[in-house]
This record gives structure tokens, C-alpha cells and sequence, in this order.
């Protein structure tokens, strides 16, 4: 007998039929529901997927229908959608059915594929930089990548303006009372994201705002003191900025500036007239001309963005706290106000439209907040959604061209919030604040055809007994190390040593030597070769970098000093910048991810303390805190925010928390138990745990104590221990975050382990010789 079955709703986007026939009923026992926990999935390309179902009732088979993009597959056994894209798609309606033994369950998903997110740039005016910043593709998360000063004369930057080809990005520049206002132009690294300062363009006095076409031919900068938009064009091949000299005058008191997603006008806010001005773009000449009359906006409008299809635009005001809708004529770009207008949080600053066209968010810079709104897709109509707490007064939002994530600048906390957002109903998710430099603006968010990865090419060992350096090649797969040649040469009881963000120095410390030698990096075969050396007046202990690559740090013992170096970028050459006092007997130094900031632990004053830096000079002693028990070197918490070090006698390890703004730092108690005389806590990328070597001397032979981390809080919590080679000193996670490394001071060797993604364990630990007494590890870092 044919089984009879009906279909019928069991929740949004999941069907359920019963089957009868045969005598049989449907029991307790039966299939009745499958859910993917979300309806609609946003998918990267090149980005691993594996998206698990979860049902209620056995399931003998799965299916979909149509077939998945290229690259994804479903198992038919699981429901697994697992596979790396191949190709990106637009968002196409899936059905998912399961097969039970009674009954049939089907689930509606909608799946796209889309480019991943690579890197963000933060304008900070306070300090005239860009911050740079490598995007986790699956978490949305920071990783801090440096951060370029302005060139001289290109100062207070307003904006980060990408060029829609991604190969460049502008920042307009107020300018001072020495410096005239200017755009300043960079060159974006393909690979590695480093900026190139180009030449500058200068443009009118005043506030400044900038908007570039999609097809990236012509830029518009609005001036507020002249009330005026330049028109340039745009070279595609250098980035170079030609004034056309077609400019056209605004309302008053102009605030912001915007191309509407097809190229056709160019919309911009007046903020004392309380109206928005429209211009339809010529397309052969980037020239433009008014369209009609500016549109009133009660209130101040602040800022204007559209859907992706252009026939809708929305408009935050403050003065009033609103959000206001428009239609938009697509003749003439003029704009007819819809019937509803909206609360926002307090003093809104920033308006932007979710690539969907279902969503939209806006900052308040007084209430700390984001609110969110539902876009009617096809009427354009505004529904509120609640909103979200982010740093203090946000002042930009940008959300990846995916959709997947949103970024928060936020100005009186020096931070960007990161959040995920739900594709199937905006909701933000905090995914965690991540430190900038002094007042950020504006963030930028480029996307490529593969995500960013980063691997070691290289790792390098001192070895402080046998004073010379050894170099292995990393197996990308495995993590394991193979030796490159003989070890190259250092000077007397080599200690630390590093190498600068391009690659190409290395730089090692000699306690006994006095002295700091300097290498080049052989490329191809990753070869030390000994160029230069610097004396110190004192023995040297430890050494640290400005993630800008341009300034390095040394503390000195015998001394009490701590000592700045500029580097060359060109040949690698120190030059000594500053010098500064520090407490009895210093050991670690450490420069925060931000380049603001340096710390200095001392073993005999059992304290540490924080310096501000500029430009390789210590500007500002910060404070000093009292930690008992041999500090000893320190390491950042990934978002910045916290410093973490080991309490050698002491046998315990405590977080100290940073003030964004000026650096002080303060002990976060009660602080963590550890083994006895543990050196050094290595916090994971991921800031869900970290490990702490521990060196159990003098009886025990040591071992690695996992941390699992509190990211809020910073506390540390002890998770179980793993056996490494004798006396563990060093410990680096490598820039995949795949696997840790650890330099064994008494066995002589270096502990691989591959490191477990979901828990933190540690395993498959192989051992590989180094010369006598290694201490520290650094890496020759290769972005892919």
C-alpha cells in the first residue's frame, strides 16, 4: 500500500509531513522537525564551512535541492553542509529535506556566497594615523597589523575612505595651523595590507567629507567652510587625485557627502539649513548639477545612505533623534519624503544600510549606542529593532560587504566594536572591542577573492649558551621544523631576539656582549647574515617592537635603563632615539598592539611600569604597579586591553588591565595560581585561552599550564597541564594560530605541539634539537 502524506508548518522555514498508510502512526519516536538554527547563511569564499542540522526524531537520509554552489556539499547521512566555496553566488531559496522512517521533515534555507572580508583601516586624528587591521573571516575579529603615521604635513585625518577597487585608500585631512588641508593617498599591500604613502592632493579649507563612484572614476570632497564639492578624477593605476575644477556650492553648513549605490547622483546633508541637497553625476565628465530644490529634513541631517537598489535613502538627524526615509526619483535623484520617521538613540552621527537592503543601523554618539531598524525591501519602509551598547561616544559604523559583520569606531573610549550580525533579523552580536590608536574616526574594510593567511615561512632560536641563532623552515601543514644551515653567529649570551613585520632583519640581544646584532634575512632560504651591531651601555635583556616596524625597544640591566632605536627601513640600521630610567634590574618590554604605549617589568623593584612613546621617544612616564614575586617578560591580550605577566617567585600569574587613553595600567585581582616559577603567559588569537611555560625549578623538570581566558574580565583560569622538554622558557603560537612552539632551556630543543581549535589542548608534541640553553623564539611571518 502507498504511504499517504501530508505537509504541514512545524515553524518558520521548517515543513513537516506525515506519512500514513500500513497501520503505522506517527509516535514519540519520530522524525518532526529539522533546524540549521538559522534561516539564512551568508558563506565566504575559500572560507571552510560546516553547518550541522539539528532534528528531533531518527533520520535515515538526507537531501537538498537545487544543488548547493560550487565547492559545498550536504552528506546525506548527517545533514552536514560542509565544503570550501569555489565561486560566490547570489542568495538562492534551499530545501533541505530529512527522511525518517514515518515521517519527512524539511527545512527552507537561503544561501549566497560572497567575497571575504581581508583588511580595516581606522583614521585616529588625535595622533594623524591609520591603524591596520587583519579580519578573522569566520569571527569577524581584529588582528593588529601595524599602523602608518601620516606623512609630514598630511595632518588631523577625518575619514577612511576606500577606493571601490580596493587598491587604495584616502584620507581628507583638516589640516592645522602649519599644515594646509589635503587628501592623503596610500597605496594598499595585496597581500599584506601594509599602506604606501603616494603624493597628496590638496583640496578647500574646512571639515571634509568624501565619496568615490562604484565604477571608482570620479571622488567628490566636500568642503564645510567654502560649502562647496570638488569633483576629481580618478586614476586607476596610481590612485592620483586631478581636480576637474567643476566644483558646485552646497547648502549651508555641509556635514557629509554620498554616491548613491548605482553612480547616478551624489546627495549631500547640510547641517545649518537642515535640508539635503541632490545632484545628478555626469557620466562622461563627472560634472554635476543640481536636481531641484534641497529636500527639507527636520532636525540636523547628518548623514544620508541608501539600499542596494538605489530607489530608497534614509536620513539620520540629530537635533530631533530621527530617521527619516525617502524615495528616490531615478530620474532626476530629487526625494520625496515617506510617511514614517523614527527615534534613534541620542545625537546620532552615522547611518548605514545592511547590503541586503533589509537592515539599517545608526550610531549615537551620546547614548553609546547603535540603533537598528528593519528595511521593508520592497516598500523601503521603516520598522525600529531595538539597539546595542557599544565603546564610548561611536562615531562611524561599517559593515563588511558580505553582511556578516559590523564595525563601531568609537572616540572617547579609543576602540572598535566588532559585531556579528543575524542575517535573518539584523540583531548585533558583541564579538568584542578591539583597542585603536588616539581618536578614532572612521574604519575601512577591504575584501578580496581568498581571506588572509598568515603562516611562519621561518622560525629562529637564541641559544644563550652556544651565543649564536637557529633558523628553521615551518611545514605549513604540520608545523614541523627542519634546520636551514649552520647557526648563525650572535655576540656573548645572546637572550631575545626578533624579527621586524617586513621580514627581512633580525635583530638579537647579547647580554654578556653589550651589544645588539642585527641580520638579514636570506630570501628563499631564510639564512641569517650578520650585518651590523650596536652597542649598549649595560647588559640587555629583553627586546621589543612598534608594530609600525620603525622603533625598537631594549631594557638594560646594570643600568636601569630602558633604550629606543629607530629603524631603517631601507638597510636595518639602528639609530638610538631616547633613553629612559626604569626599575631596579629590568627584565621584560613589551609595546602594546597599538604602537602607544610601552611596559617595562623590573625583577628587584618587583614592578612595572608604562611609558607613552611617540615616534621612538619616551613622551610620558605613565604610573608605576607594585608586583611582587619577579615580573617577569609580558604579552597583550589580543584585543589589546589587558597585559599579561608571570609572577616568577611568586608562582602565580596576574592580568593587568590598560587605560585606552592613557596607559596606566592596574593589576586585576586576585590574579591566578600557577606551577612554580612559571615565565611567561602566550595568549591565543582567538582570546579564548592562552599558556603559561613552567619551569618547576629547581626540582621539577617544568611543563605547559593551558589558560582559559575571561575576555571581559581578563582573568586567567588554570585548565589542565602538558608535558614539554626540560625547563620550558618561551612559548609562541605562530601566526596561524595552528600550533605553539616552546624553547626547552635545559633539554636543548624546541617542543612542537599542533594546538586542538575548539578546546586549546595541546598535541602530537615532536621535539627538535637547538643549540645550548635556547631562550627565545621569533618568526619569519609570510602572508598568502
Amino acid at each position: 500500500m502507498k504511504n499517504n502524506c501530508t505537509l504541514v508548518v512545524a515553524g518558520a522555514g521548517i515543513l513537516v509531513a506525515a506519512c500514513g498508510g500500513g497501520g503505522g502512526s506517527s509516535g514519540s519516536s519520530e522524525l518532526s522537525q529539522i533546524t540549521y538554527g538559522a534561516r539564512t547563511f551568508q558563506f565566504l569564499l575559500q572560507v571552510d564551512v560546516a553547518q550541522s542540522p539539528s532534528v528531533d526524531g531518527p533520520v535515515s537520509s538526507y537531501s537538498i535541492a537545487p544543488m548547493l554552489p560550487a565547492g559545498l556539499a550536504l552528506d546525506g547521512a548527517t545533514g552536514v553542509i560542509t565544503g570550501t566555496p569555489l565561486a560566490t553566488s547570489p542568495y538562492v531559496s534551499y530545501i533541505v529535506t530529512a527522511t525518517g522512517a514515518m515521517t519527512v521533515a524539511e527545512a527552507e534555507l537561503v544561501i549566497g556566497v560572497d567575497l571575504p572580508p581581508r583588511f580595516a583601516y581606522v583614521a585616529n586624528q588625535a595622533d594623524d594615523t591609520i591603524s591596520v587591521y587583519v579580519i578573522d573571516p569566520s569571527t569577524g575579529r581584529f588582528e593588529f597589523n601595524g599602523f602608518e603615521t601620516a606623512p609630514i604635513g598630511e595632518t588631523v585625518p577625518e575619514a577612511a575612505v576606500l577606493h571601490p577597487g580596493g587598491e587604495f585608500l584616502y584620507v581628507p585631512n583638516l589640516g592645522n595651523l602649519v599644515d594646509v588641508p589635503t587628501i592623503s593617498t596610500y597605496r594598499i599591500g595585496p597581500s599584506d595590507g601594509t599602506l604606501e604613502p603616494l603624493a597628496p592632493t590638496t583640496v578647500d579649507p574646512g571639515r571634509h567629507a568624501m565619496a568615490i563612484t562604484p565604477d571608482g572614476e570620479y571622488a567628490y570632497v566636500m568642503s564645510f567652510q567654502s560649502e562647496m564639492i570638488s569633483v576629481f578624477d580618478v586614476d586607476p593605476s596610481t590612485g592620483s587625485l586631478l581636480d576637474l575644477e567643476l566644483g558646485v556650492s552646497t547648502g549651508s553648513g555641509p556635514n557629509g557627502v554620498a554616491v548613491d549605490p548605482l553612480g547616478r547622483f551624489v546627495y549631500v546633508t547640510n547641517g545649518a539649513s537642515g535640508s539635503i541637497s541632490a545632484f545628478r553625476i555626469d557620466p562622461l565628465t563627472g560634472a554635476l548639477s543640481q536636481s531641484g530644490l534641497p529636500t527639507p529634513v527636520t532636525g540636523i541631517p547628518v548623514h544620508i545612505d541608501f539600499d542596494p537598489s538605489g530607489e530608497h535613502a534614509y536620513v539620520a538627524a540629530d537635533g530631533t533623534n530621527t530617521l527619516h526615509a525617502f524615495t528616490v526619483d531615478p530620474g532626476t535623484g530629487e526625494l520625496t519624503a515617506m510617511a514614517t520617521i523614527l527615534p534613534t538613540g541620542q545625537a546620532p552621527t552615522h547611518l548605514a544600510v545592511h547590503p541586503s537592503g533589509r537592515f539599517a543601523y545608526v550610531t549615537c554618539v551620546t547614548g553609546n549606542s547603535v540603533s537598528i531598524y528593519s528595511l521593508d525591501p520592497v516598500s523601503g519602509a521603516l520598522s525600529s529593532g531595538g539597539s546595542v551598547a557599544t565603546g564610548d561616544e561611536p562615531r562611524s559604523l561599517s559593515i563588511d560587504g558580505s553582511g556578516l559583520f559590523a564595525y563601531v569606531t568609537n572616540s572617547g573610549s579609543n576602540d572598535v566594536s566588532v559585531f556579528t550580525i543575524d542575517l535573518d533579523t539584523g540583531a548585533l552580536q558583541d564579538a568584542g572591542r578591539f583597542r585603536t590608536r588616539d581618536l578614532p574616526l572612521s574604519v575601512a574594510l577591504t575584501r578580496g577573492t581568498t581571506p588572509v593567511r598568515k603562516r611562519a615561512q621561518y622560525l629562529y632560536v637564541v641559544n644563550s649558551e652556544t651565543n649564536d641563532v637557529t633558523g628553521y623552515s615551518v611545514d605549513a601543514a604540520t608545523g614541523g621544523l627542519t634546520e636551514i644551515g649552520p647557526p648563525a653567529l650572535a655576540g656573548t649570551h645572546s637572550r631575545d631576539l626578533l624579527v621586524e613585520p617586513t621580514g627581512r632583519f633580525a635583530y638579537v640581544i647579547n647580554a654578556s656582549g653589550g651589544n645588539i646584532t642585527a641580520y638579514i634575512i636570506t630570501p628563499g632560504t631564510g639564512e641569517l647574515v650578520q650585518f651590523g651591531a650596536w652597542p649598549l651601555l649595560g647588559k640587555p635583556r629583553s627586546i621589543s617592537m612598534c608594530p609600525s616596524g620603525r622603533y625598537l625597544y631594549v631594557t638594560v640591566r646594570g643600568v636601569n635603563t630602558a633604550v629606543a632605536f629607530e629603524l631603517d627601513p631601507v638597510t636595518g640600521i639602528l639609530t638610538q632615539t631616547d633613553v629612559v630610567g626604569v626599575g631596579q634590574d629590568p627584565n621584560g618590554i613589551a609595546v602594546d598592539p597599538t604602537g602607544r604605549f610601552v611596559m617595562v617589568s623590573a625583577i628587584e623593584s618587583d614592578d612595572i611600569r608604562s611609558f607613552r612613546v611617540e615616534r621612538g621617544t619616551f613622551v610620558a612616564a605613565v604610573n608605576t604597579v607594585s608586583t611582587p614575586g619577579w615580573p617577569l617578560r609580558m604579552r597583550f591580550s589580543p584585543r589589546g586591553d589587558y597585559l599579561y605577566v608571570a609572577l616568577n617567585s611568586a608562582s602565580a600569574l596576574v592580568p593587568l588591565a590598560i587605560d585606552a587613553s592613557t596607559g596606566a595600567i592596574s593589576i586585576v585581582p586576585p590574579g591566578t595560581p600557577a606551577g612554580p616559577r612559571p615565565i611567561i603567559v602566550e595568549p591565543h588569537g582567538n582570546g579564548r585561552f592562552a599558556y603559561c611555560t613552567v619551569s618547576a625549578l629547581p626540582a621539577g623538570t617544568g611543563y605547559l599550564t593551558r589558560l582559559t581566558v575571561n575576555e571581559a574580565t581578563g582573568k586567567l583560569t588554570a585548565n589542565g597541564n602538558f608535558t614539554a622538554g626540560t625547563n620550558p622558557r618561551d612559548a609562541r603560537i605562530d601566526p596561524s594560530g595552528r600550533f605553539l612552539y616552546v624553547t626547552n632551556h635545559t633539554s636543548n630543543d624546541v617542543s612542537v605541539f599542533q594546538i586542538d581549535p575548539i578546546t586549546g589542548g595541546l598535541s602530537n608534541e615532536v621535539r627538535v634539537a637547538t643549540g645550548i640553553e635556547p631562550w627565545s623564539i621569533a618568526f619569519q611571518t609570510v602572508y598568502e
